[in-house]
Formats: C-alpha cells, structure tokens, sequence
C-alpha cells in the first residue's frame, strides 16, 4: 500500500471516527432532553393532535437513508463509468510520457559518450 492511500486511509478512519462520536454525543444529549420533557411535561396538554398528523419518524427515517443510498450507488455507477472512459487517455498519456523519459535519457547517454 502506497504511503498516500495509506494516509487517505488514516485520515478516512479517523473522519469516520469523529463523526460517529458526535452523533453519539448528538443521541445523548436528545435522550436526556427528551427525558427532561417525559418527566416535567404538564398531563392536562392534549400533543396527540399534533403528531397524528406527522409520518412516523422510524418510517422516514429509513426512506430517508434507502434515497441516499441509492444516490450513492447511482454516483458511484457514475464515476466508475466516467473514470472507465477516461482510461484509455491516462494510458495513452502514461505511455507518451514513459517514452519521453526514454528518449531523454538516451539522449542524455548519447551526449555524456559524445
């Protein structure tokens, strides 16, 4: 593994670390809020009138991730697509600069043996 896909990997490990720490801090910081309110909410105000009319929050929650997990396949088919096109011309252009380097340093031992 080349050291740059290496430090990629480190800094890809470590992003992914640091946010799932914050979203833990995040879900924490809900639950206690929402104990709060469980335990000082006054009995005598009606809500369910209120959250009848709202989608059930596991239920959206899931058609929410199932989009973007589509959208990441979809992107990825995209780039893989793309970068399969660009191929041939990185290639190309790997071969021209790999015979240029050749030819100079012919030329090079050519001109040290003149």
């Amino acid at each position: 593994m080349s050291s740059t896909t290496a430090f990629a990997d480190t800094i890809r490990n470590q992003t992914l670390d640091l946010i799932k720490q914050s979203q833990q801090a995040t879900v924490d910081a809900v639950e206690a809020w929402a104990g709060l309110i469980a335990d000082g909410s006054p009995q005598n105000v009606d809500y369910t009138s209120y959250f009848e009319n709202l989608p059930d929050p596991v239920d959206t929650t899931e058609q929410i991730f199932d989009f973007s997990e589509q959208l990441l396949a979809t992107h990825r088919a995209f780039f893989t697509s793309l970068v399969s096109a660009v191929a041939p011309v990185a290639e190309a252009t790997r071969r021209t600069a790999q015979e240029a380097a050749e030819a100079g340093v012919k030329t090079a031992k050519s001109a040290t043996k003149a």
